[in-house]
């Protein structure tokens, strides 16, 4: 709990925006003309010098990714944005190894998993006008387990609206022990019919809840280009661990940078991309 505020200072003010269709169109937008390679999955990052052509000449660090298809990438420099759950779990080798500070900084941090239920219904019965999220307590066995209730189905978020999303949706949050049970333990129709019990529940007394017409469900833990959703600060860490992330593998000179929500001490979404775009600048300063 000592670190509870520890983004505070970093929040931004004004109202909440909706971005229409949502924030794929900025990604859609950011990879124009950009090659990407798809289902390329990386195993090895490698920061090398190659062979100086005389004795005079100083040859800078370079950077090898190595996929596990077996393709390898040539660079002058790297920007990593793995995820920190792919990097707790060790999917990605760096040669020579990562500093012992990021390497404890990713021991330190938290990854945790927070699931979506999308429902998309014929209409709205919801006050869509009104309200763009709405809450539900859920009941808590007494004893073991009873957590397990509590993280299912707390918010639901309006994304009603032709602009918004096409339709009449709404994005239910399964959050803690209940977002990596259910991933393991429900099948799709099942952790619809759980939202669908709270939402009945929630207006029971008011109107009459429709079935809905289509259903996906997210299970970010066991994605494996993911492994969680959001980081945090566990017990053993402190937003230092954010600043070591956030730092160059060694020094500015060894091409290989770090960006992504962790590379942050104010996490976010917003931050992930600024911090991105900072380390390229940064990259791209050095040639």
């Amino acid at each position: 709990l000592g670190q509870w505020d520890q983004d505070d200072p970093y929040e931004f003010g004004g109202d909440h925006e909706w971005l229409p269709r949502g924030n794929s169109r900025v990604v859609a937008a950011l990879a124009r003309d950009v090659p990407i390679f798809y289902d390329v999955a990386v195993k090895t990052v490698e920061t090398f010098s190659p062979p100086r052509e005389d004795a005079e000449t100083t040859s800078p660090p370079r950077v090898r990714v190595v996929a596990s298809d077996g393709r390898a990438f040539l660079a002058d420099a790297a920007v990593v944005t793995v995820p920190l759950g792919v990097l707790k779990r060790g999917d990605v080798t760096f040669a020579p190894p990562l500093p012992e500070r990021k390497r404890r900084a990713i021991e330190n941090l938290g990854f945790g998993v927070l699931n979506k239920v999308l429902l998309l219904f014929p209409f709205a019965f919801w006050d869509a006008e009104d309200a763009d999220a709405f809450g539900y307590v859920n009941a808590c066995d007494e004893g073991h387990g009873g957590g397990l209730r509590r993280g299912r189905y707390f918010m639901f978020y309006s994304y009603a609206g032709t602009e918004l999303s096409g339709g009449a949706t709404l994005v239910a949050l399964v959050a803690g022990d209940a977002a990596l049970s259910m991933e393991t333990s429900e099948t799709d129709e099942e952790c619809a019919a759980g939202a669908m019990r709270a939402l009945r529940d929630i207006f029971a007394a008011s109107r009459e809840v429709p079935d809905p017409v289509d259903v996906a469900v997210t299970r970010w833990g066991a994605d494996p280009y993911a492994r969680g959703s959001y980081s945090n600060i566990s017990p053993r860490g402190t937003g230092d661990d954010y600043d070591a992330l956030a730092e160059p593998a060694n020094t500015r000179t060894s091409r290989l940078a770090s960006g992504g929500d962790v590379a942050a001490a104010d996490a976010d979404d917003t931050t992930a991309w600024n911090s991105g775009a900072v380390e390229t600048d940064a990259s791209l300063s050095l040639h």
